[in-house]
């Protein structure tokens, strides 16, 4: 059965182009003033309708296209764009000074310069009491005979204690030092005569325990009545260092002699014969100022000593 409608015009096939009429559902939304006639305009068939806007044509569907696979392509490098973030350069902070710290006053100022005061006037001090010491130990140690001469050609008896009758202080003032023992004393009379045999006294002195500084005396008597006098007096003669030494002359006969300080400091030794007595004395100290007149002079006054109070 054909329609008796004829049919419409090519402009208004539809999509597939079958000829069918165009459907309203299939149309997309006018953007403008569209109609259509419902029925056909006197005279038959579709007259052609004017149309105001183009259909939209239906877009494909969209086709995947999967990526290559390598390393992304390289970049650009070179300075920002004038309109890229520049970041601003780099400027120190500025420290402000904070409020000024309240001080606790002038005390610790005070007891600050006490102190320093206090260390400056220790130091002078030390150095004044360094300095007196080491002038003292410059210093040349002297010393004066004191004891009165001995008469020569008297008569002498052994005594008992011979460091008894050695005045030891004199050593030591003189030269600043104490015994560090107590004296060695010895004696041994003869069975022939009596009074007559010998004796010796000995002592050693230094300045402190360490012992830098030292002296040492050594004193023997003989007393003897007979000929052996004679033997006694050149045997001590004998002992006495080569060095020769002009000191002052001391009972009958006397002799001198130097060793020159072999022990550091000065040593002197003499000989004496008086009546029936032999004396030697020898003294050494290892002080560099002491003198070797202050020596002889402790030497004599040694002699006289031992004279006096055996005659």
């Amino acid at each position: 059965m054909t329609s008796p409608f004829p049919p419409p015009p090519p402009s208004q096939w539809g999509p597939d182009g079958t000829g069918e009429p165009r459907r309203h559902d299939d149309d997309p939304p006018a953007s403008g003033p569209t109609s259509y006639e419902l029925y056909p305009a006197e005279g038959g068939g579709w007259p052609d309708q004017p149309v105001t806007g183009a259909p939209a044509p239906h877009a494909p569907p969209p086709v995947y296209a999967p990526q290559p696979y390598g390393p992304p392509p390289p970049q650009a490098y070179g300075p920002p764009p004038p309109h890229a973030y520049q970041p601003a350069p780099y400027a120190p902070p500025q420290y402000m000074p904070g409020p000024p710290i309240k001080s606790g006053g002038n005390k610790g100022w005070i007891i600050g310069g006490i102190t320093v005061g206090a260390v400056v006037i220790l130091c002078v001090v030390g150095i004044i009491v360094i300095g007196a010491i080491a002038s003292s130990e410059d210093e040349p140690i002297a010393y004066s005979p004191t004891v009165p001469a001995a008469a020569s050609h008297g008569s002498h008896d052994l005594p008992n204690d011979l460091c008894g009758i050695i005045d030891d202080t004199r050593y030591e003032t003189t030269f600043g030092m104490e015994q560090d023992s107590s004296p060695t004393n010895s004696s041994s009379p003869s069975g022939s005569n009596d009074g007559d045999g010998w004796a010796s006294c000995y002592f050693n002195m230094n300045t402190d325990s360490s012992g830098y500084d030292w002296a040492m005396l050594s004193v023997d008597l003989t007393v003897d009545s007979t000929d052996y006098l004679d033997s006694a007096y050149d045997s001590a003669v004998g002992m006495l260092p080569s060095g020769s030494y002009s000191g002052p002359s001391l009972g009958e006969e006397s002799q001198w002699g130097d060793d020159h300080g072999t022990y550091g400091g000065e040593a002197l030794e003499v000989a004496v014969r008086d009546g029936n007595a032999v004396v030697r004395v020898s003294l050494n100290s290892s002080q560099d100022n002491i003198t070797k007149d202050a020596i002889a002079n402790l030497i004599v006054d040694t002699v006289n000593e031992v004279l006096n109070a055996t005659g």
